[in-house]
C-alpha cells in the first residue's frame, strides 16, 4: 500500500495446517484518510465513486473478493459490500441519460 494511511506489519497466519507469517497492511486509524465511523451507505458511495492513480475502489474491492474466492476464503462482509456497490453503480447507470 502506498501512503501513510496504512501500516505494514507481519502477522501470524495458518495455511493448510502450517503456521507462518504474512505481510499485511493495517489501517492507521489516526490518519485522516481512514474514516472508520461512516455509515454503510457512505461506505458504498465512497467505494463506488473512489478513484486513485492505481485504479478505482470498486476494482480494488472486486479484486479482493475474486482472490478470496480463488483461495477458498469465504468473507461475507466483502462479498455483500461488493454486491451493494454493484447495485449502487447499476442505479447510477440507469439514471444517466443516453449519450
Amino acid at each position: 500500500m502506498i501512503g501513510p494511511a496504512y501500516i505494514p506489519a507481519f502477522v501470524p497466519i495458518e495455511i493448510s495446517g502450517s503456521r507462518t507469517t504474512a505481510l499485511t497492511f493495517l489501517a492507521n486509524h489516526d490518519h485522516p484518510e481512514i474514516m472508520g465511523d461512516i455509515t454503510p451507505a457512505e461506505q458504498i458511495r465512497c467505494i463506488a465513486t473512489g478513484e486513485g492513480f492505481l485504479g478505482t475502489s470498486h476494482e480494488y474491492l472486486a479484486n479482493i473478493v475474486d482472490h478470496f474466492d480463488h483461495l477458498g476464503i469465504a468473507d461475507a462482509a466483502c462479498t455483500d459490500l461488493l454486491r451493494e456497490v454493484d447495485l449502487f453503480l447499476a442505479g447510477q447507470a440507469a439514471r444517466e441519460p443516453d449519450q
